[in-house]
């Protein structure tokens, strides 16, 4: 949009430490440590010390080590800062989930506090982060943005279904990392219970923190009977994606724990039939009986009444998958999404030339 763009962000993967594109500079700073996949980069902290002219600092997520010492910068510099957080909701079980009460409790809270504006990605999402500290005064509620332009709806498909021994079989596709929270094991067990004995595929590996989770799935899939029905695929690029959901028949997503799943919108913008969790996120973007369906977390039987509902009806999902196309139309394109972002830049920047004429520090 002809703005000037810094990057700050770890070496976590190994990359060059200073890289452009597009008139983006990249700057990547050594990660010390990283417990629980959280990087601890002290070279970004000196860097936002330095002087700098950045008319705003832009954070992401206000759980990340990153996003403290952003946040305590500010004691320094009072550089205008705004964070958008990507999904705050309860993540982990055990012994991590208390960590998570305590930091959200502690640094967490003071890090939303020290933000001028804090962008929600839903409204549910805006009542959650209140809850852990944020202003309501200083959130605004901006869904992701999607390219609406690379989403082609007459593509090949059949290429696809042939490279992967498809044929004509109706399919489920689910996109995403193959993580506790995503709730796949409920997605192979679902297949038990379907009449439409559909394939699933699963596009999507392991993260840093959760390895061995996909061998548990191929294990789930073995006691399940139905390690036949299911094709772990992998990752997938951005162009390989599309003929994916093309090729399907429904899309579902699982998910225990949702921020504004953009694999949910990317699925309703190539008007997929779509089953999701009732869970804060999901139902954000899917209504029940208007774009998709909805299901209870953590019950196949209820999932794969969802599936063969959509499976059995082509009219059904060429209903549901049409006004999903609309909604994503309507409130998803980027460049929408781009000018409420720049709006939030523009507020407070607005509010340091404020405080510069009443004569207070910036």
């Amino acid at each position: 949009a002809g703005h000037q763009v810094t990057v700050y962000t770890s070496n976590v993967p190994p990359s060059a430490r200073r890289a452009g594109d597009h008139g983006v500079h990249v700057n990547r700073f050594r990660s010390w440590f990283g417990p629980l996949n959280n990087q601890f980069v002290p070279g970004l902290f000196l860097r936002l010390l330095g002087r700098n002219r950045y008319d705003v600092v832009h954070v992401h997520s206000h759980v990340f080590l990153s996003s403290n010492m952003a946040a305590l910068s500010r004691c320094f510099n009072r550089l205008p800062m705004v964070l958008t957080s990507h999904g705050a909701i309860p993540g982990y079980g055990g012994w991590k989930r208390g960590m998570e009460i305590v930091y959200n409790a502690t640094a967490g809270n003071w890090t939303l506090k020290a933000m001028n504006r804090v962008i929600a990605l839903s409204p549910t999402q805006a009542d959650i982060l209140q809850g852990l500290g944020a202003r309501r005064r200083d959130i605004r509620i901006i869904p992701p943005g999607i390219e609406l332009s690379r989403f082609h709806l007459d593509g090949d498909s059949r290429t696809f279904r042939s490279r992967y021994g498809i044929g004509d079989r109706k399919t489920v596709l689910f996109v995403g990392t193959l993580i506790p929270r995503k709730g796949v094991e409920y997605l192979i067990e679902a297949l038990r219970y379907t009449t439409s004995k559909p394939l699933l595929l699963l596009v999507g590996g392991e993260i840093p923190g959760f390895a061995g989770h996909q061998e548990f799935l191929k294990q789930r899939a073995v006691e399940a009977g139905v390690d036949k029905d299911v094709l772990f695929l992998g990752h997938f690029t951005r162009d390989e994606l599309e003929p994916a959901y093309l090729a399907t028949d429904v899309f579902a997503l699982p998910s225990f724990i949702e921020g504004l799943p953009i694999v949910v919108m990317e699925a309703m913008a190539y008007g997929k039939g779509i089953v999701a969790t009732d869970i804060p996120g999901n139902c954000d973007a899917i209504q029940d009986g208007a774009n998709g369906l909805l299901c209870t977390p953590g019950d196949p039987r209820d999932l794969a009444q969802k599936i063969d509902l959509l499976l059995a009806s082509p009219e059904l999902r060429a209903k549901l998958g049409a006004r999903a196309r609309r909604d994503a139309l309507a409130n998803y394109g980027w460049d929408s999404v781009l000018a409420r972002i720049t709006g939030v830049y523009e507020e407070v920047a607005e509010d340091r030339d404020n405080d510069r004429d009443r004569g207070h520090p910036t």
